[in-house]
């Protein structure tokens, strides 16, 4: 008599395995645009803190703060975009650099590279906050804007977008689809 053989057969292991992969390929790029997705509120959030806490230091410090895109841990950009990194601190001068005698408060390196975030022209640069809490450029005039977070290729995640208001105040909004950053 013989003993029964027990486990699958090839044809059933095939069927299987073309089973998981028909439905890897439905899931993943649902998957990939959650990540996307999360990534994008990461850094919006990193973002607004960075925008939040210069506004908070300011008005603790009563002292003008700088939020500027940083080149290193050691300076402001002259040229290039937030997503390369930015850098707070102290202005005490009120000449929108970073000196040796003036405090760095908090250093962000650079953001994921599949990722824009361009400010546009008042807050392109630099979003400075005198100790009211108030944002004024460095000349004194309000400084309001937007600064704008997306993906460089992808149009499926919408983007958003960081508003600062006419007395400082962030928030945040959602892109249309068909805004971009660029």
């Amino acid at each position: 008599m013989p003993k029964s053989i027990r486990g699958w057969t090839l044809v059933e292991s095939m069927v299987v395995l073309s089973i998981v992969a028909v439905m890897a390929a439905w899931a993943l790029p649902s998957f990939l645009s959650a990540i996307q997705q999360t990534r994008l509120a990461a850094a919006t959030h990193e973002f607004m803190s960075a925008i939040s806490l210069a506004r908070s230091e300011a008005i603790k410090r009563n002292a003008r703060t700088v939020l500027c895109v940083a080149v290193s841990e050691s300076g402001c950009a002259s040229t290039g975009h937030w997503n390369q990194g930015w850098l707070l601190f102290e202005d005490v001068n009120s000449n929108g650099s970073l000196d040796a005698s003036e405090n760095v408060i908090r250093y962000q390196s650079a953001m994921h590279a599949d990722l824009v975030i361009k400010g546009n022209k008042p807050v392109e640069k630099y979003i400075s906050y005198l100790g009211s809490g108030r944002s004024h450029t460095l000349t004194g005039a309000m400084q309001l804007g937007t600064v704008s977070i997306c993906y460089r290729t992808n149009i499926e995640v919408s983007g958003r977008a960081i508003v600062l208001n006419v007395v400082g105040r962030p928030r945040v909004s959602t892109l249309k689809l068909t805004d971009t950053c660029e």
